[in-house]
């Protein structure tokens, strides 16, 4: 079944940098500009690259989760390169001192605020607001850890 333009679209956790080059990061804008219809909106999450290519990536903090007695241990290394910053995750999971052991490795766009305004623009979409993550406070391209943006796609009403 073939499904239309929605009111809103949610891109969250990095999935659009994911697209791995700008080509391609710029495509996936385009088709996130056909799946919104006018006046709906478009809300994208990811990582602050600006302030993470600023500060070279490097070993961020371990993370620990406890779930229903089992343990989990997140380990992320970012390489940042000319045209793509690699995300390494060891992820470790279990309990009684007994982990199973998972690594991924991710080739991310690191998309900025100024490119990705334009990207939308291209798509027909215009930025309404750009906050720092989920807490709503405003985006500050040196300080904020996320980069949430909510736009909206011009040409007319519903």
């Amino acid at each position: 079944r073939e499904v239309g333009p929605r009111d809103a679209v949610l891109v969250i956790g990095n999935s659009l940098p994911n697209a791995g080059t700008a080509e391609r990061t710029r495509a996936a804008v385009e088709g996130l500009g056909r799946a919104v219809r006018p006046g709906g909106v478009l809300v994208l999450h990811m990582l602050n690259f600006s302030k993470l290519v600023r500060e070279g990536g490097g070993l961020k903090p371990l993370r620990r989760v406890v779930k229903e007695g089992r343990e989990y241990l997140f380990l992320k290394l970012f390489e940042v390169h000319e045209d793509r910053v690699v995300l390494d995750v060891v992820a470790l999971a279990g309990e009684d001192g007994h982990y199973e052991q998972d690594l991924t490795r991710s080739s991310l766009y690191p998309v900025s605020m100024d490119w990705l305004t334009g990207a939308l623009a291209g798509a027909g979409l215009e930025v309404m607001e750009a906050l720092g993550g989920f807490d709503g406070n405003p985006y500050d391209e040196r300080s904020s850890g996320d980069l949430l943006v909510v736009a909206h796609k011009t040409g007319g009403g519903r």
